[in-house]
This record gives structure tokens, C-alpha cells and sequence, in this order.
């Protein structure tokens, strides 16, 4: 009888190898799904606590189009801080902001990068004074106002949008753009506005002229996915355009 030959040194240690590189592939892949999970649901959790607060406004102020007489009454940042004041930090839940004039104070040892790596700059000298933070994680990092004319509730200096730049999970990271960092823009003006992720729709501000109302238009899926991979603002637009789910085509890598 032929003694039945057991394995080599050199086979178990491949062996051991094969079952490593396996483990360590679907550990990886596991923490990307995970990843991918957590940033879907505060993308939609936060657009949500958006849009209720929204809503809560205009059912106590009338519609968002008249607000443009307190948030704009002379132009000036002054009262621009009104739209926080009057019609937004009253229906979130916030927490107590830290006294930081910085970025850095406030744990972002590098600020925010967009997804090519380059170096996000704030709008605004009094960005600190914009910043929210709520209750659970998120911080409304910087917000922005754009005046055109889009529709017939509005005359060329109204406010017409604001964009708010939100970092999903406070400065604990990556920071960047498309990561943990995305845009969210609404339209003021319209008869029912309500907040998307920035890219999601545009508003042709010279329709107006021509027709009376606003056109709304939709960007295309190459010039999202081009967008993504450079400056990382409209990111959030192809996860929304998707259902609120990643792509499989995402161009970064999480």
C-alpha cells in the first residue's frame, strides 16, 4: 500500500497565503460597502432635515420668494444672516457652536480638499459666524447666495438659491469633496422649492426674459461624472440622479 503523501511547508504557507490575501480583498471590500452605506443615508437623513426645516418655514413665514425682503434689504452680509436667524436655525436641531475662526481650530488640520486635491477656499470673511452645527454630526460649513432672475416671483437682485456646503460627519474625515463633503442648493423662488444635492437640476436665469417663467434644466451624466472627478462639487447630484445609492461608476474612490 502507496503511503498517501501529505502537503509540503511550501504548499501550507501558499495555502496560508491564498486564505490571507482573500480575507484581507473581502475585509476591503466590506469596509468600502459599509462606507458606501453610511454616505447614502446621511445624504438622504440630511436633505431631509433640510427639507422639513424648510417647509416649517414657510408654513410659519409665507413663501420662501418674499423672504428676499429681510434676507436682502440693502445687500449686505448683515442681513444675509437673517436667513439663518429668522428662517433656518429655528427649525433644526443645533448644538452650541466652539468659539474657532478657523478651520483649524475647529479639527480640520488640513481644511476641506476638493476630490482633485486642490484646497477649498470658504466664501465669505464671516464664514465662521454661517457655520451650523447639528445634533447629529453634521456641520453646514458654508453657505452661499446667488442673485438672478429666474421666474416671475423675482427681479434681478432677488436671492434666488442658496447653497450650503455640508460635511456629513464633522472633521473627523477624509474631508474632501465627494468623500464626506457635498453641496446642497435650493431655489428660493420657486412656487414649491425644496432642496436637492448642487448639480441635481439648474435654473436658466435668463428665462425669464423670454418666457416669463423658469426653465429648469438637468445637467448631463458626463458632465456630472466630469465635475466629480475635479472639483468634486456636483458629486452628490449622481448619487441623488441614482436613487440616493453609489453608483457603480463612481468616479472616486471611497
Amino acid at each position: 500500500m502507496k503511503k498517501k503523501k501529505g502537503l509540503t511547508l511550501t504548499e501550507i504557507l501558499i495555502a496560508i497565503a491564498v486564505v490571507g490575501v482573500i480575507a484581507v480583498v473581502s475585509g476591503m471590500i466590506i469596509n468600502t460597502n459599509i462606507r458606501k452605506t453610511e454616505i447614502e443615508t446621511k445624504l438622504k437623513q440630511t436633505i431631509s432635515v433640510l427639507n422639513r426645516a424648510l417647509y416649517r418655514a414657510i408654513t410659519d413665514n409665507g413663501p420662501a420668494y418674499t423672504w428676499n425682503a429681510v434676507i436682502n434689504k440693502d445687500s449686505s452680509s448683515r442681513d444675509r444672516f437673517e436667513y439663518f436667524n429668522k428662517y433656518l436655525m429655528p427649525y433644526l436641531h443645533i448644538l452650541k457652536p466652539p468659539k474657532v475662526t478657523s478651520l483649524q481650530e475647529l479639527g480640520y488640520p488640513n481644511g476641506i480638499k476638493q476630490a482633485n486635491g486642490g484646497t477649498w477656499s470658504i466664501v465669505g470673511e464671516n464664514y465662521k459666524d454661517k457655520m451650523i452645527f447639528l445634533n447629529d454630526g453634521t456641520i453646514i460649513l458654508n453657505t452661499v447666495f446667488s442673485a438672478s432672475c429666474t421666474n416671475k416671483n423675482c427681479s434681478n437682485t432677488t436671492i434666488t438659491s442658496v447653497q450650503h456646503t455640508i460635511d456629513i460627519n464633522g472633521p473627523k474625515g477624509p474631508n474632501v469633496y465627494g468623500k464626506d463633503v457635498f453641496n446642497y442648493s435650493v431655489n428660493l423662488i420657486s412656487d414649491v422649492p425644496t432642496f436637492h444635492m448642487a448639480g441635481t437640476l439648474y435654473f436658466d436665469a435668463n428665462s425669464y426674459e423670454t418666457t416669463g417663467e423658469v426653465t429648469i434644466g438637468e445637467y448631463s451624466r458626463s458632465t456630472l461624472i466630469a465635475n466629480c472627478k475635479g472639483q468634486g462639487f456636483y458629486c452628490g447630484a449622481l448619487i441623488e440622479k441614482n436613487g440616493w445609492k453609489i453608483p457603480n461608476d463612481y468616479p472616486l474612490k471611497l
